[in-house]
């Protein structure tokens, strides 16, 4: 898990996604503060050009926003980033709001509007360590899978040697 100011956290780039300025700020500079990477976006549609670009360990959203809610986009990001975390931020969250966010998008985290500083921190390292663990997995997998193939390989070639 990685504490403020490592090299870790500045390794997490962090998206945060919330049409209120106040808002987005704050969570951008409380973020930065703690050493992570953090893209806004005051719009969920430019948000998702930023997902083109950028891979997130994490994707902070609000919910009620215009254009795309806050499930639609995270929606989105669990289609395109499957391995970011995603966490939905809202003032009202009625409980089949809250089902349909842990059963169809898969959000790490509901976070209420207002926020208190320490519960909000909590989530987004579990949620940028969720990230790491994912990648690293992905990682183990992909060399496992190689080796795999490589010992496939050679197996082949020892059997299209002729016996001795």
């Amino acid at each position: 898990m990685s504490q403020p100011g490592t090299p870790a956290a500045a390794d997490a780039p962090i998206l945060v996604v919330d049409d209120e300025d106040v808002v987005r700020i704050a969570l951008r500079e409380l973020l930065r503060q703690q050493g992570y990477r953090v893209h806004t976006a005051s719009d969920p549609v430019q948000a998702l050009g930023l997902l083109g670009r950028q891979a997130f360990a994490a994707v902070l959203a609000d919910h009620q926003m215009p254009r795309l809610s806050g499930l639609e986009f995270l929606a989105e990001v669990k289609r395109r980033q499957p391995d970011a975390s995603r966490l939905l931020i809202s003032g009202l969250l009625a409980p089949e709001t809250v089902l349909d966010a842990v059963n169809r998008v898969e959000i790490c985290r509901c976070i209420p509007k207002p926020w208190q500083r320490d519960q909000l921190l909590a989530a987004v390292r579990d949620a940028v360590s969720r990230h790491r663990e994912i990648t690293q997995q992905r990682q183990l997998l992909q060399n496992a899978l190689a080796r795999c193939d490589e010992l496939s390989r050679r197996i082949e070639a020892l059997e299209r040697q002729p016996p001795p």
